[in-house]
């Protein structure tokens, strides 16, 4: 009832994905598809954890769905619906990543490349917005025609509010992304900027795109972001 008020659907999406793995887990695990609350416990927890880890999440992906199932029973234990916290002294960690990021030459291998699938190219194309912006995927996707504004000698901006931070932010439009947003103008729905597909299908789309353009990285809409300042210092050369 919250989304697009409190929430955004990107975080109920990853709830929902918590309690897919969670039935997956009880099922395999116990053999069921529910229990009674008040049987979890510090082994059912610990259970849960190493079965999202063989089960195809990295370390700090599983302790994200760790944290998400904790905030359900932290909401049973607020209503007194337990007797004791299966959490106490439950330590949920993560591990510090290196972040990866594209150098110039890259950048302009994606800006050039010609792909046979449109569904590619736009993917491309969002991805390059936010490398130049600095914006997130949930920033990007909610942008509409009354974010872009005129200010200091019609210059055009991004003018939004940060999904998570909810700071107001001021974002000069730089060449490439004004190349970017006229190419899709007046073609999308209900104001929409960029044809920007779900969090999940980007990242699938990227990792193709970044076999065809011989890129030995992992893309993800995350990355766009990483040394943006870098690519903004470098944006003369880039068009040039």
């Amino acid at each position: 009832a919250l989304i697009g008020i409190d929430i955004v659907q990107y975080t109920y999406d990853r709830y929902e994905r918590m309690k897919t793995k969670l039935l997956a887990f009880m099922m395999h695990q116990y053999k069921v598809n529910d229990i009674p609350i008040k049987e979890v416990n510090h082994d059912f927890i610990r259970e849960f954890e190493i079965y999202l880890k063989r089960n195809g999440c990295a370390h700090n992906m599983a302790s994200k769905y760790i944290q998400i199932f904790k905030k359900a029973i932290d909401y049973a234990n607020s209503n007194r619906e337990l007797d004791f916290d299966p959490f106490a002294n439950y330590k949920i960690s993560f591990k510090e990543t290196e972040r990866d990021f594209l150098d110039q030459n890259e950048v302009e291998i994606l800006i050039q490349k010609e792909f046979a699938s449109a569904r590619l190219a736009e993917v491309r194309d969002v991805f390059i917005f936010c490398c130049f912006t600095g914006l997130s995927y949930i920033d990007t996707f909610n942008l509409t025609e009354k974010n872009i504004q005129s200010f200091y000698e019609s210059e055009q901006w991004v003018s939004t509010k940060r999904q998570k931070s909810k700071n107001a932010s001021d974002i000069p439009l730089l060449e490439i992304p004004q190349m970017i947003l006229e190419k899709y103008k007046g073609r999308l729905k209900d104001g929409k900027l960029l044809p920007i597909k779900t969090n999940q299908k980007m990242n699938e789309y990227l990792k193709e795109i970044a076999d065809l353009c011989g890129i030995n990285k992992n893309l993800t809409t995350h990355m766009s972001r990483h040394d943006i300042y870098s690519f903004q210092l470098k944006t003369r050369e880039l068009q040039a």
